[in-house]
């Protein structure tokens, strides 16, 4: 009868240790938290959109490219190796990546809606 109450509260020990809830997993301290993180890699497209869209000579491009991005990180208040590894964290791996991405270009519609006034009729729901 004791082997039988002893396995008993062992089993109702592995059952409720293999039953607990998955908590959060751990986010490292510095990673920018995600919603800042989806608004920032909006505001680098922007920002890409023009250095690309007005040098057209690749010798002036890297000069203005650093400069734009010296300030594009202090206007954020962020490194560039918290923006590096945040980028990182938010891609390990292939279903994170896509979350994050879809999120990041849904969000840039959003605001390219806003500035333009014009939505893209490719991601307009039908």
């Amino acid at each position: 009868m004791k082997k039988q109450i002893i396995f008993l509260i062992l089993l109702a020990l592995l059952l409720f240790v293999g039953c607990e809830q998955k908590t959060e997993e751990h986010v490292p301290a510095d990673v920018i938290p995600r919603e800042q993180m989806i608004d920032i890699m909006v505001d680098a497209w922007f920002m890409e959109s023009v250095i690309h869209n007005t040098i057209k000579e690749y010798e002036r491009l890297e000069p203005v490219s650093v400069s734009m991005y010296k300030d594009f990180f202090e206007e954020h208040d962020i490194t560039k190796e918290q923006f590096e590894q945040s980028i990182k964290y938010y891609m390990r791996d292939d279903e994170s990546s896509q979350e994050f991405v879809q999120e990041c270009s849904q969000r840039f519609e959003e605001r390219k809606e806003e500035l333009t006034g014009v939505a893209d009729p490719v991601l307009q729901p039908q």
